[in-house]
């Protein structure tokens, strides 16, 4: 299967890659880090700085250049799963939801941790949800099954969620500005 080109439109295709075919599509840059860590993070080029499309991650929390790597990939997805804009446009919805994400659907408690793998998957089906719902917080509820506590709880731990979720508000909120539609209904976070 041909993967095409980096778009907010592929998400989910880019997120199904394995690492290492995710990492044949990014560029992939090592620097010397700056900061606490003694003299051999100011002599190596530890640090990982990965660019897909308009998407760029880094990560410098460890001396070693693997540990970096891995950071950077997680982090890569997750900005991946997250990007909702292909210029003055949204992405567009999926109608079922990712089969990694449905383990986590419909369950009384919101958990998953960010280092489990359907983590970004999760995110970005949340945000689809809530792009496809135009803001209004609880359809985007009832789209996951769960409840508004939940919901609050999982996206005040996930501060990379919370500001696409505010990304999505001003992005709405102009939309409906221009077609003269109510306001979307501003989750309670």
């Amino acid at each position: 299967m041909k993967i095409p080109d980096y778009s907010p439109d592929h998400w989910l295709e880019y997120l199904r890659l394995d690492d290492q075919k995710l990492l044949t599509r990014a560029r992939r840059d090592t620097y010397k880090s700056s900061g606490k860590g003694g003299q051999k993070k100011n002599k190596t080029e530890n640090a990982i700085r990965l660019v897909l499309g308009h998407l760029l991650v880094s990560e410098t929390g460890s001396r070693s250049k693997e540990e970096n790597l891995i950071g950077a990939v997680r982090k890569l997805r997750l900005a991946i799963a997250l990007d909702f804009l292909k210029g003055s446009e949204l992405r567009k919805s999926l109608t079922q939801p990712p089969v990694e994400v449905l383990p986590y659907l419909n369950q009384s408690e919101l958990r998953i941790n960010p280092k489990n793998r359907a983590f970004p998957f999760f995110v970005g089906w949340f945000l689809d949800r809530y792009l496809f719902r135009r803001g209004d917080w609880e359809a985007t509820i009832k789209d996951l099954g769960t409840t508004k506590s939940q919901a609050n709880k999982f996206v005040e731990r996930n501060r990379a969620l919370m500001g696409a979720l505010g990304q999505a508000d001003e992005y709405l909120l102009v939309l409906n500005l221009i077609e003269g539609t109510s306001a979307p209904t501003k989750p309670v976070v």
